[in-house]
């Protein structure tokens, strides 16, 4: 949905709830979230007028991550940035897909599917594997274990430490620095000993990972560009 405001476009989605205790907005990235407890007859576009000059701020905020996004076109040849360093996808007759010097999918996969399905299978399969190794090469220096590595497919979490002690990535991390990826294990490792943000923990996140501030930031100013699939994220194109 859209309301103007001020001769600008907002983009909003509008959502009911019986858990909500009164109307809010939220911000989800490229658009707005209008919450709206489900006895109140408040409509979503007055409440948008009404935080008029919140929204117009936030919504610059919005066009900046829109622009970072970057343009995928899901065809051979075309080249990827992956861990840091351009990949161009190609596509061969062998048994599966890998990620080397280039991204190589099997061409009898492909053909069954796609070249996004592929493509993403085979990232997928290189985060976790990224992910295992170092998160066993950090778990090692502070003498801790896990349980199990998930990998993930989350809008806006990069990763997470459970009480169970299992370890949660977001698999597109791969589309972005070797060092932010170092960063997100780092932090969710050291959560294995400190499960709180406090002072101690900081500590063991820069011991594991001494550039953790320059990749924290990164990830903070850069995460669009980790977009898979530009259209995936809901009205970027309405």
């Amino acid at each position: 949905m859209r309301l103007e405001l001020d001769g600008e476009t907002v983009r909003y989605t509008t959502r009911t709830s019986s858990k909500a205790q009164k109307p809010n907005i939220r911000s989800k990235k490229t658009y707005f979230e209008v919450v709206i407890p489900e006895k109140s007859a408040l409509k979503a576009e007055n409440l948008l007028k009404r935080k008029k000059n919140w929204v117009l701020r936030i919504r610059k905020d919005h066009e900046k991550y829109r622009e970072k996004i970057p343009k995928r076109l899901f065809m051979e040849g075309e080249n990827w940035r992956v861990l840091g360093e351009q990949k161009e996808i190609r596509i061969e007759s062998r048994k599966t897909g890998k990620v080397d010097d280039d991204i190589l999918l099997a061409e009898h996969l492909v053909e069954r599917t796609s070249v996004k399905y592929r493509l993403k299978q085979v990232l997928k399969d290189e985060a976790r594997n990224i992910f295992e190794y170092k998160s066993d090469l950090y778990t090692d220096r502070i003498a801790e274990d896990y349980e199990k590595i998930f990998v993930r497919d989350q809008t806006t979490r990069w990763g997470s430490c459970s009480r169970k002690k299992n370890l949660n990535f977001n698999w597109r991390l791969v589309l972005g620095p070797q060092r932010v990826v170092d960063y997100v294990v780092a932090h969710e490792v050291a959560h294995l000993v400190h499960m709180n943000h406090g002072e101690e923990f900081w500590v063991l996140v820069e011991e594991l990972h001494p550039d953790h501030r320059s990749s924290k930031d990164w990830l903070e100013q850069n995460a669009a560009e980790l977009t898979f699939d530009p259209e995936s994220l809901r009205l970027l194109n309405r």
